[in-house]
């Protein structure tokens, strides 16, 4: 969402392919449509008269007039460039560049003849931006704030052209209008910097306990604007001191954009809705409104401008699929997402053959709290922590439950690289709320380690930010591992960022695993040996290079649990069956949608894989298994009563099988005909099919 150079016109990108373009009244002028499925990036050219619009399924970006709302011109990229979309647009300020970034790659076009420049490979990319002198491009990846030379495209002449900071991941970005700082979100913490550009050094930082920031922009040379993804707008100094705060009544929040000529700010989220009638849950919010000029401003706005239609229309992630059938498996498991994650999936199919089935995955976020228990210790602070574990690990095999209170414990050194003593005997710890973390600039240490004579059983609690060079950032496991309502968040390791399991049983119910990041495999959990039991729950937004959510090698049973908006840079976004052991990887009641890799956006199978009644959803894959890729021969391999809708890739947009005749019987592909060859290549088997159920 971005406004117009002259103030005149607010650009707005829809997930229903659509691009709008609105007056500063909130008044529809253009609907957009040309892109395949989702739109998601504008940006208009420095004078404000073209628009150019990408979507999330599209190699192309189109350039629209921004007066008559007629398309210009369709700008292909190169061979190699955008296979994941174009999810971010730059124009640079002097105008002969067009930048677009997707997964993994930028592509520049020179705009006099729209030559596309060979593509450049980065690792996994947030943002970018042209300063306001064009002397410098700023871009966000998975690590890194990077700067270019604006003028030639490469590498800054500046000795340090990248900012790597310990406990930053930064992603959403601005300019001061004097091209002197930049302003960052974080993806992993509720954080907003404030960076000098010459010196490359921070000079404000604002941290938050609250939700994390969507976006950040500045408002002038002094002032910067951060929206939180419940929809909190702040106004900080360059110091990143607070001056203001707002609530625009946005709950799910995920952009900002300033028009100085109006002194207003629009704010965008999941509740706007643009159609024929007109537009709501678009509120545009005047500056005055939020930081009047009196020196004791208190946060009660009165004049909110805002829109509603006569009729409205909510997206909704609910499949509701009528059969006659007489077998129902009912899977209902409960968990607590952080944030504001709801997903909930009702399936109900009609199948071609005699026999019918109505499959329900439903996801509810509650908590169940843990029962009674008499705790053998009660720590209030990190050290009272450390001597409770150090106790309990003398009492041989006599179990200890020791309870924590509603409270954060941060950890600023550790012994061995380890945060708490390592787990030896019967462990329970009682979190009730507590959080459990690395602190921000501490040193690279983890924070459980459970040997193979220990047990350690983990109730209503967080865990975050811990960090190991190898594996295990949050915990190494080698014995008993079970968790109970717990989130796992912020990690970094190699390999298991949150967990990496060594050997021993680990059993999780309702664990929520969000924004981990392993360099190579399982950025939630990597399994080595051992069985592995997940029930409920939920894993969102981990990034890894494989089995970015879970990377397995063990035998794995998955029931209820909901994988959303994973990114693996090579394979497997949601699951890596490498199962170097032969054991049976077992899904029931799945959920996966949002998931993103360059083969099986959702799932990578390389041994035994079984999945019933599950749901794929606007899975991608770059090249081929927009859902599921196999690779392997064994014929008990297989998925049934599960629904694919909306996932997509340049081969096998929902299955797609290297070896072998997979077996894909007995599920619904959107359509009463069954699946077409862009859904399936000819290894996979998939007749019958369900004939009534998933929307495509």
């Amino acid at each position: 969402m971005k406004w117009s150079p002259d103030g005149e016109q607010l650009a707005m990108a829809d997930w229903n392919s659509l691009v709008y373009v609105l007056d500063a009244s909130g008044t529809l002028q253009h609907t957009l449509s040309g892109h395949s499925r989702r739109a998601v990036s504008v940006e208009w050219n420095p004078d404000g008269g073209i628009l150019a619009t990408g979507g999330a399924d599209d190699r192309f970006v189109n350039l629209w007039n921004s007066s008559t709302g007629t398309l210009i011109n369709q700008i292909p990229s190169s061979i190699g460039a955008l296979y994941d979309g174009v999810f971010n647009l730059a124009w640079s300020p002097d105008e002969e560049y067009l930048l677009a970034i997707s997964f993994d790659t930028f592509q520049f076009w020179e705009t006099t003849s729209w030559t596309a420049l060979e593509p450049s490979r980065s690792g996994t990319l947030y943002d970018a931006e042209w300063s306001p002198d064009g002397t410098q491009l700023a871009v966000t990846d998975i690590y890194y704030l990077s700067f270019f030379n604006g003028q030639t495209l490469t590498r800054d002449s500046l000795e340090n052209d990248v900012i790597e900071s310990e406990g930053d991941n930064p992603e959403q970005l601005s300019w001061s209008s004097d091209s002197q700082l930049l302003a960052t979100t974080d993806r992993l913490d509720p954080r907003v910097s404030i960076w000098n550009v010459p010196t490359r050094a921070r000079i404000g930082v604002l941290n938050t306990t609250g939700p994390l920031f969507s976006d950040v922009v500045f408002i002038s040379n002094n002032r910067i604007a951060a929206l939180t993804e419940t929809g909190t707008l702040y106004v900080l100094d360059t110091a990143a001191n607070v001056l203001a705060t707002f609530e625009t009544g946005v709950t799910e929040a995920h952009s900002l954009a300033w028009n100085p000529q109006l002194q207003m700010f629009a704010v965008g989220g999941a509740q706007t809705v643009i159609d024929e009638s007109g537009i709501s849950g678009l509120p545009l919010v005047f500056l005055s409104d939020v930081l009047p000029p009196t020196p004791t401003f208190t946060p009660t706005p009165t004049d909110t401008p805002t829109f509603t239609p006569t009729s409205t229309a909510t997206p909704t992630a609910t499949y509701t699929l009528t059969a006659t059938s007489t077998f129902t498996p009912t899977v209902t498991p409960t968990f607590t997402p952080t944030a504001t994650f709801t997903a909930s999936a009702t399936l109900t199919f009609t199948a071609t053959s005699t026999s019918t089935s109505t499959p329900t995955a439903t996801f509810t976020p509650t908590q169940s709290a843990p029962p009674a228990v008499i705790c053998t210790a009660t720590a209030t602070n990190p050290s009272a922590l450390v001597n409770a574990i150090t106790a309990a690990n003398t009492n041989g095999t006599s179990p200890d439950t020791i309870c924590l209170t509603n409270s954060t414990y941060t950890f600023s050194t550790a012994a061995n690289s380890i945060a708490l003593p390592s787990i030896t005997t019967p462990i329970t710890i009682i979190g009730n709320g507590a959080i459990l973390e690395r602190g921000s600039g501490a040193p690279q240490f983890r924070l459980f380690n459970v040997t193979a004579s220990g047990s350690l059983a983990l109730h209503n609690l967080t865990l975050r930010n811990g960090s190991a060079s190898e594996n295990g950032g949050g915990i190494l496991n080698a014995g008993t591992l079970i968790l109970n309502g717990v989130t796992m968040s912020g990690h970094r390791a190699r390999y298991g960022a949150a967990i990496y399991s060594d050997d021993g049983t680990v059993a999780l119910t309702n664990v929520t695993f969000r924004a981990n990041t392993a360099t190579e495999q399982g950025a939630g959990l990597f399994q080595r040996r051992g069985a592995v039991t997940v029930s409920g729950g939920l894993f969102d937004a981990n990034i890894a290079r494989y089995g970015s959510a879970i990377y397995v090698r063990g035998a794995l049973s998955v029931t209820g649990v909901a994988f959303t908006n994973n990114v693996a840079v090579e394979e497997g976004a949601a699951i890596y069956n490498e199962n170097g052991n032969q054991s049976a990887v077992t899904v029931v009641g799945g959920l996966f949608t949002g998931n993103r890799a360059r083969y099986g956006g959702a799932i990578y199978n390389r041994a035994r894989l079984n999945v019933t009644n599950s749901v794929f959803n606007t899975n991608t894959a770059i090249e081929s298994g927009g859902a599921v890729y196999h690779q392997h021969g064994n014929t008990q391999n297989g998925i049934a009563q599960s629904c694919f809708s909306g996932n997509t890739a340049r081969f096998g947009a929902a299955v797609f099988s290297q070896t072998g005749n997979f077996n894909a019987r007995d599920n619904g592909w959107g359509a009463a005909a069954g699946p077409t060859s862009a859904l399936v290549n000819d290894k996979v088997l998939f007749a019958p099919f369900l004939t009534a159920g998933c929307p495509n």
